[in-house]
This record gives structure tokens, sequence and C-alpha cells, in this order.
């Protein structure tokens, strides 16, 4: 397995977080990052300011988005509400662009995502990452493409692929919350059976800059 692994309570591990965002971007230059939605937003954003961590010339795009009528669940709003104007009030952000999916009330599905330096993302309890649910393609594209059939409601989606994620220079992997703690276990074992696409994060053991994050030993 090359990913690190850091586990720690909430508190703990959301400032271990902070300190090491922190250090790539005064390490290296990122440009792109694809953001997951969810409840780990609120508390990534709170992480970041907490230590008064610039985001700079910085594009930043979904992973993926919930294709449902109702506005408060899509994953733009959640990100644009919890990130990106709680930063840009404690005044964070610099020259980035959060680039909105959507078009006249559309899914834009033609809109192209550049090759991503850093990808931020959170398991599911089967595994899965972004709109990736078990028994998904390994799809090669910039794209976002379309599921139709997600396990867990909406099963309308929009997704970036896994390969496409996967190629991210940098992916930061959150297993937060007590119900992530069999995903996580599962992913931990270095001998496990449980791999991409049966269980999507999987395929996360071996990217060569992955640090995973987990709060599993709590609520």
């Amino acid at each position: 397995m090359k990913c690190n692994i850091i586990e720690y309570p909430n508190e703990k591990m959301w400032e271990i977080f902070g300190h090491r965002f922190s250090s790539l971007l005064n390490s290296e230059r990122i440009h792109s990052m694809a953001l997951c939605g969810g409840r780990i937003i609120k508390p990534l954003a709170e992480s970041l300011c907490r230590k008064k961590i610039e985001i700079k010339n910085m594009e930043i795009f979904l992973t993926d988005e919930r294709l449902t009528a109702t506005i408060s669940e899509l994953n733009y709003v959640n990100v644009k509400n919890d990130f990106i104007n709680y930063a840009n009030d404690q005044g964070l952000l610099e020259d980035t662009v959060f680039y909105n999916p959507w078009k006249s009330g559309n899914f834009d599905f033609d809109m192209s995502v550049p090759p991503l330096d850093l990808a931020i993302l959170s398991s599911g309890e089967d595994g899965h990452f972004a709109s990736v649910f078990p028994g998904s393609n390994f799809k090669v594209n910039n794209k976002y493409h379309k599921v139709i059939d997600a396990p867990k409601p909406p099963s309308e989606r929009a997704t970036l692929s896994a390969e496409m994620i996967f190629s991210s220079k940098h992916v930061m992997l959150f297993f937060v919350g007590e119900s992530k703690l069999n995903a996580f276990r599962k992913f931990s074992d270095s001998d496990s059976d449980y791999n991409f696409p049966d269980f999507p994060v999987g395929l996360f053991r071996d990217h060569p800059n992955c640090t995973v994050f987990s709060s599993c030993i709590e609520v």
C-alpha cells in the first residue's frame, strides 16, 4: 500500500488535515482541485479558515453532482455555501474560480475539466467515491458522465470518471464517522480482497500521492 493513513479523533484529524493542506500549497503549485460534496465540506472549510490558509490562483471543480430538482440537495450549492462563500468571507480566496456545471437549469456534460492537481474525496459506507459506485466502469475521459442507476438516491448523477480522479497528482481521501468504519477497515487491510470496481476506493491504495484521513473511531 502506497498511501499514507492518518487516523485520529475528529478534531485532531481536521487539525492535521489543515497542516497537510497548507504544506502542499506551500511546496507545490496546485492550480486545479476537485471537491466532493457532502458533510465533510463545512469542517474542511473551517479547518482551513482556522489556520488562515489562503487559496490563490486555483480552479475548483465538483467531483460529482446529484441530478435532482431539489436545489438544496445539489453538491454545487453545498460547496458554494459551505466552502466557497465561507472562505471568501474570511478573505482567503484570491483569483480563484469555482466552476458552475449548471447551465440554464441543465447539467453541462460538455464542460471539460483540466488534469487535476488535487482531488478531495469522501468514502461512502459501500466504498464509493464521488458518484463512482461499486461495479462502475473505469471510464477514460476529461468530462462528466451520467450515472442513471446509482444505488443511493438520487439515482441520476453526474461524475468525473474513476480514471480522471485517480489521475490527479494528489488525493486526500476521508473516512469520517463511525458509519464508515467497515469501509475504512476494508481499505486499510493491505491483504484485502476488496478492490476496484467492487470496492471503488480500493483504487487509491496504490496512488503514489494519496493521504487518507480517518475519524471512524468516533461519530
